[in-house]
């Protein structure tokens, strides 16, 4: 898996391939994107999300929008069982995280695509980069 890490880290590559309207439709889609997710990822506790927090709004966007709030994500294997919910998905999509620990304490903020992931500068400082993609950091 390609990563990168950006100092400009906020807007999405590509955008206009994950705009959306607001529609029943993509409603649906979006809804489904996040059902995925909380069956893969957080074992099917939809209604008790006390790890993490997905805010009811697509903003737009075919994407998921996440705040993980426990280090149970911060492994190896949470990047490439993202991109698996991803590549299911039948339009194109896209995951945002921003990572928190002890509550509150941001450490880091990143973006999942099929092919690649883009870390901010503070996912590089803090070591979540080398939690999740395996590499040591200098």
């Amino acid at each position: 898996m390609n990563f990168s890490i950006e100092e400009r880290f906020g807007g999405v590559p590509s955008g206009d391939l994950y705009s959306i309207k607001d529609t029943a439709e993509t409603e649906q889609e979006w809804r489904a994107l996040i059902s995925e997710f909380d069956e893969t990822i957080g074992g099917g506790s939809v209604g008790s999300r006390e790890d993490y927090e997905i805010p009811d709004w697509h903003h737009g966007m075919r994407g998921l929008f996440v705040y993980l709030y426990s280090e149970r994500f911060y492994v190896r294997s949470f990047v490439p069982a993202v991109v698996r919910i991803l590549t299911v998905q039948p339009k194109p999509c896209f995951a945002k995280f921003e990572c928190f620990i002890d509550g509150s304490r941001l450490v880091g903020c990143f973006m999942v695509f099929k092919d690649r992931v883009i870390f901010d500068e503070g996912s590089e400082k803090s070591g979540l980069v080398a939690l999740l993609m395996g590499e040591r950091m200098g």
